[in-house]
């Protein structure tokens, strides 16, 4: 016995009218998902993150399975120092002036020649002698002129030096100044609670169960009855060479009798009802994360406070100049009073003269001398020296405050341990506290082993007889997928019962071969019959026929179904299908669970089951078997590298199939009439309709 695979499918299914095709393949390629950024959080503890809610793509290197909204709009006051300025009234000039003195000044003297006025006489030669007389003279004779120094009284005057006006401040004072309150709505952050409805007592009774309540077994011997057999010998004779083998062959009838054995025979039994356990049971209130808005209130804020220095108060002063008497003598002039004059008459010389002297007129000029007349004089003011005094203006220190501003800080995420917030797609800014990954920088890892749909078994003769060695029950290494994110979280190994089934143990390789050739030729029968505007029931059986034709109707159960509702077109390819179909039908060995595809610093996204699938159920019970009694057997092998092979001649004749327990078996030697197998079909079509229309 020996099997081949060799089944590599695709369907075309036209359904309301557009077309879809679904190849071997339909879920999420790795290549597609390559270049995402990802992120997991394993919810169930489970170690991977293949479930709901466990992976999803970050959002701009926010993880949106824990992303918070992050406080927005911050800022904060920040304010220059203080500076201190010196402030100084002006500087004031004084002029200071040396006091005022009086300096008599006089013209310069001039010289001036005063001549008396010229007399004439008359010079006689001596003549006669006679006394003559000269004319009397009258001259102005003056007394010599005097200086008298008049001077005005004394004044006493009261002389004040100018009034100054300088600037008076009052001493700064300090105070603390503080801005108005303001009163501003603060919030505490909304929280999650969890919000559980009030637990219910229930009266809860177990069903009451029927209990087989057996006497005490009874030992008995059993023997079995004689069973005739044919027992063929091969002998030597003409002819019987090459394949003609069943001419060689002597068979003869014997009687082989029962074998015997002393068998528990099990006491009478009966059914007794045993009434269900009761028991109040509480039942806890269904449970929900509700967001409390947190709460809120009217906060008074303090306005800022700072110390400032106010100046005094300033005035113009003005101060009167220092009043003092001063004695101003009055003011003093010479004056010159003329010498009294007066005409004298002044006799002339009387002489004698002897006339006729000889007499003529000599004009004696007058005596003439030089008087100094003295220059005019006059007291004169002379101002005092002045000179200018800079007097410092009087200086105070001030504290000038720093100017004030407003500065926006960064959005802050009330995640613990969490800093950088980031803007969303929808523009609100969040945070996370779990790692995103870029597959681009760390490329997802694809672990699933080569998936084939053909395996070479070893060479065949034209006539199909094996000429490698010969292997009798021999399983295939198969593997559906888990719900994961290459499956959009559909579970490819979903298993609605036994889908195949036969009446001899085993479909044989032919029909195995063609188990699922035949389900997908009826599916593809049946969807173009609802194309071409045939009802349920029409198209139902138009697939049965399709069915019936390609493997025949005992070979196809109720699992038709499976493949419209849970796997055809639904992210699941056909070796999903096919290790599903065949595992519903009893035909596989669950071998374990391995991890397909992982993330770097995430972990496994997509996990697979990992079978030994075999043509029939008796095959794969036979294996459970049949390998615990075998040393070349170590169990089924890795779920990764399952060892699915069958056993040798000698293995198979080697099994003690008395130590088996073949029950499970016999229940299904019976295979399901074509109008069971009708019935499934429209079932399964009426729900691979209503799928279509749910997407």
């Amino acid at each position: 016995m020996y099997q081949r695979h060799t089944t590599s499918l695709t369907v075309a299914i036209f359904l309301f009218g557009a077309v879809a095709v679904f190849s071997p393949s339909n879920g999420q390629d790795l290549t597609a998902l390559q270049g995402r950024t990802f992120c997991g959080i394993d919810r169930n503890g489970d170690g991977d993150y293949d479930g709901e809610g466990e992976i999803a793509d970050c959002d701009n290197g926010v993880c949106p399975l824990s992303a918070a909204e992050c406080v927005t709009n911050r800022v904060r006051q920040v304010c220059d120092a203080d500076k201190t300025q010196t402030s100084c009234a002006p500087d004031e000039v004084i002029n200071e002036c040396e006091p005022d003195t009086v300096v008599r000044r006089c013209d310069p003297d001039t010289e001036r020649r005063i001549c008396e006025p010229d007399t004439s006489r008359r010079e006689c030669t001596p003549g006669q002698p006679y006394e003559e007389c000269d004319p009397d003279r009258s001259r102005r004779e003056c007394e010599p002129d005097t200086t008298t120094r008049v001077c005005q009284p004394a004044e006493t005057h009261r002389v004040c030096d100018p009034d100054r006006t300088r600037r008076v401040c009052d001493p700064n004072t300090t105070r603390r100044v503080c801005d108005p309150a303001t009163t501003r709505r603060q919030c505490a952050p909304d929280t999650t609670r969890r919000e559980c409805d009030p637990a219910t007592t229930a009266r809860i009774c177990d069903p009451a169960t029927t209990t087989r309540v057996c006497d005490p077994a009874t030992n008995r011997r059993v023997c079995d009855a004689d069973t005739i057999r044919r027992v063929c010998t091969t002998v030597r004779k003409p002819g019987c060479t090459g394949r003609n083998t069943r001419a060689c062959t002597e068979c003869t009838t014997e009687t082989v009798p029962g074998a015997c054995r002393t068998i528990s025979v099990p006491g009478a039994c009966r059914n007794v009802t045993v009434p269900g356990t009761c028991r109040n049971v509480t039942t806890p209130g269904s449970c929900r994360d509700v967001r409390v808005p947190g709460a809120c209130q009217n906060v008074t804020v303090p306005g800022a406070c700072r110390t400032v220095t106010v100046q005094g108060e300033c005035r113009q002063v003005t101060e009167r100049g220092q009043c003092r008497n001063v004695e101003v003598p009055g003011v003093c002039e010479d004056i010159v009073t003329a010498g009294a004059c007066r005409t004298v008459t002044v006799p002339g010389d009387c002489r004698t003269i002897n006339p006729p002297p000889v007499c003529r007129d000599v004009t004696v000029p007058g005596a003439c001398r030089s008087e100094v007349v003295p220059g005019d004089c006059r007291d004169e003011r002379v101002l005092g020296e002045c000179s200018q005094r800079v007097v410092p203006g009087e200086c105070v220190q001030i504290t000038v405050p720093g100017q004030c501003r407003d500065e926006p800080l960064a959005d802050s995420c009330p995640l613990e341990g969490v800093d950088e917030c980031f803007l969303g797609g929808d523009g609100v800014s969040r945070c996370s506290d779990t790692l995103c990954v870029n597959t681009a920088d760390a490329p997802i890892e694809e672990l699933q082993r080569e998936r084939v749909a053909y395996v070479n078994d070893g060479t065949i003769d034209a006539s199909g007889e094996c000429l490698n060695d010969v292997q009798v029950f021999t399983g295939r290494g198969m593997d559906c997928q888990r719900p994961g994110l290459l499956t959009l979280f559909k579970n490819c190994c979903k298993n609605r019962g036994e889908i195949l089934t036969d009446s001899s143990g085993g479909l044989g390789a032919a029909a195995t071969v063609s188990t699922v050739t035949a389900v997908f030729s009826g599916a593809s029968a049946a969807v173009s019959a609802l194309a071409s505007g045939a009802t349920a029931a029409s198209a139902a059986s138009a697939g049965t026929a399709a069915l019936a034709a390609a493997g025949g109707p005992a070979i196809i159960g109720a699992g038709v179904y499976l493949l419209f509702t849970e796997l055809l077109g639904f992210g699941c390819d056909q070796q999903d299908f096919e290790a599903a179909l065949l595992d519903g039908s009893g035909m596989c060995h669950f071998v374990g669970t391995y991890c397909v595809a992982r993330i770097p610093f995430i972990g496994c996204i997509q996990k697979a089951r990992s079978f030994c699938c075999f043509n029939s159920k008796l095959g794969r019970i036979i294996h459970q078997q049949g390998r615990e009694q075998l040393k070349n057997f170590d169990g089924f092998g890795e779920p990764k590298m399952p060892e699915c092979r069958g056993f040798t001649p000698a293995e198979f004749q080697a099994l003690n199939f008395s130590d088996m327990d073949l029950s499970e078996y016999y229940d299904e030697l019976a295979a399901r009439s074509e109008a069971q197998l009708k019935d499934t079909f429209e079932q399964g079509l009426d729900a691979f309709i209503q799928a279509g229309k749910d997407q």
